[in-house]
């Protein structure tokens, strides 16, 4: 994205693509915020004084999700609990999968 000197940033500019796209970015890591709220907040911004506005939200929305990532990895007997129990999971419905297919194939009787 440019970053010019020309204050107000807008939805639906068909000379500014990236503003909408920046702008659908921004909204999106504040669903609690509506169009107009955003809109109101940056119509009188440069591109200079939106893009950290528009950094710092994205860093907030993906903060509890590093977190969360965080816990996870630091587990890991119950990260190789999982491996273990999907690893089964799997085995199961892959081997009903091949006995189907070798029933249909005719390489195995039915019992």
């Amino acid at each position: 994205c440019k970053t010019d000197e020309f204050k107000g940033i807008e939805w639906d500019n068909p000379q500014r693509p990236e503003a909408t796209n920046l702008l659908n970015i921004y909204a999106s890591v504040q669903p609690d915020r509506s169009r107009d709220d955003i809109t109101e907040e940056v119509k009188d911004l440069t591109w200079g004084e939106f893009k950290p506005l528009l950094a710092e939200a994205v860093v907030n929305h993906l903060e509890p999700i590093q977190k969360k990532y965080e816990e996870v990895r630091a587990d890991e007997e119950y990260l190789l609990g999982v491996l273990r129990d999907g690893a089964h999971s799997a085995n199961d419905i892959a081997s009903r999968t091949l006995r189907s297919a070798k029933v249909a194939m005719g390489f195995t009787l039915l019992d």
